[in-house]
This record gives C-alpha cells, structure tokens and sequence, in this order.
C-alpha cells in the first residue's frame, strides 16, 4: 500500500508540473545549460544530463540559494540501474550522490530541480549527522515549498498547486500515511 501511495504521489507531480496543472508553462528551453559551471559531477546519458544541467539551470538563474545548496552538496547525480523502490531518486547515504533511473521523456527540468533541493536538503542533514527521520522528510518538503516559493518570485506565475501537493504531504507524513517505517 506504501508503495502504491508514493507511486500515484509521483504521477500527481508529475502531471503537475509538466503542464498538467493550473500554472501557465515554464519558459521553453534553458540555453544557457551547456555552459552552466557547476560541482555537481553528472554521470548519465545526453538526454537526461541535458535534463539535469537544465534543471542547474534553473535553480542558479530562479532560485540562486537552492543552486549553492546543490552545489555545495550534491557531489554527483548518478544514472542508475539499481532498484528503486520509492521514487524517481534517491540519496546514496554517506556519499553525497543522488541515483535515479530515467528522467528523459518523464520528468521535466522543473520536477529534476525539485527532485534536487530535496536530496541536497537530505545530504546537508546527513553530514550533520542526523538520520532519515519522518521530521527529516517534512524537513525535505519544506525545502521544495520555499523552491517553490522563490520560484514563484522570479517567475511571477503561480506554483500553489505544487505547494498545496507538497503540504499536503507533509499532513500525510504526519499523520503515518507517509514514510511509516520512519522514526
């Protein structure tokens, strides 16, 4: 059943925020991405590093705070092979690299962006030391409601659909719905 909820959670976003939504489209390609100067070592095939640096993009021209917060932390964006039980990307605990699948012809710029601030929110709290709690994923979506936020501001459109779904998260999280196996 878990698992089932965080997959209709993921197609949710999906839709969302690839148009699907009430918010008028995201500007349509970011140029500036083959240049983009980053930490962040990326390790995939030409579709989805051309999605990954374009969501760079987006978090250093949007949402400059959230880029440092990438940057600075998110040593490697890896494509994987492996399993992948919840979700589109996952946290390598201890390395500061993030794996996923397949973004190419499923997630947009916007969702891998979002999808970044919080796995870099995770990898800030793991060299703190702290564990992956349910407080550490509230702590997670928080990140991605400001991203939003911010985004909003230099965008000048609406993402309240996106950070109603977020905090709509964070009440299921709350309430065991969500990451009951957590602490």
């Amino acid at each position: 059943m878990k698992n089932k909820c965080v997959f209709l959670a993921i197609v949710i976003i999906v839709g969302l925020l690839t148009g699907c939504g009430s918010e008028s489209k995201a500007p349509a390609s970011t140029p500036a991405a083959a240049e983009l100067k980053t930490n962040v070592e990326i390790s995939a095939d030409a579709k989805n590093e051309k999605l990954i640096l374009g969501a760079l993009w987006v978090l250093r021209e949007r949402t400059p705070d959230f880029f440092k917060l990438v940057d600075e932390n998110v040593k490697e964006i890896r494509q994987s092979t492996g399993n992948f039980t919840i979700g589109p990307i996952k946290t390598i605990e201890g390395t500061g690299r993030v794996e996923f699948k397949n973004f190419a012809g499923t997630y947009g710029e916007y969702n891998i962006a979002d999808f970044l601030v919080h796995e870099g929110t995770h990898i800030v709290d793991q060299k703190r030391g702290l564990k992956l709690t349910r407080a550490a994923e509230i702590k997670a979506r928080e990140a991605e409601i400001e991203f939003f936020r911010q985004l909003e501001k230099a965008e000048n459109r609406s993402f309240e659909t996106m950070i109603k779904f977020v905090q709509n998260e964070i009440v299921q999280i709350r309430a065991g719905k969500l990451y009951s196996d957590l602490d």
